[in-house]
């Protein structure tokens, strides 16, 4: 299969009792976006972990326990399963990120 399907870098870490997902699309990991008073860094050290795909994203979204992602294909996904709100995504420089407390 390779790495054609592998959409996504995702890293996890473990805090305590959470469990913290970091997902970008795997285009605009490394890169900083500014709009007015608003930097969203998409910093490597924080997202850059193993590239996965659309299924395995899901199943990480679905463990999280804190979730931070950033980009349209992951924010997208992350709504079409129910877990985020389009209302509740911000944009920089037309890229959404969104954050899931899961209480």
């Amino acid at each position: 299969m390779g790495d054609c399907n592998k959409e996504f870098y995702a890293k996890v870490y473990y805090v305590s009792n959470e469990i913290i997902l970091a997902c970008c699309d795997k285009d605009i990991c490394g890169k900083v976006f500014e709009s007015d008073d608003i930097v969203l860094d998409v910093r490597e050290e924080f997202y850059k972990g193993e590239l996965i795909n659309e299924e395995e994203a899901i199943k990480l979204l679905n463990e999280a326990t804190i979730i931070n992602i950033v980009g349209k294909k992951i924010v997208d996904l992350a709504i079409k399963i129910g877990l985020v709100d389009k209302e509740n995504v911000i944009k920089v420089k037309d890229i959404p990120h969104a954050q899931v407390f899961k209480i």
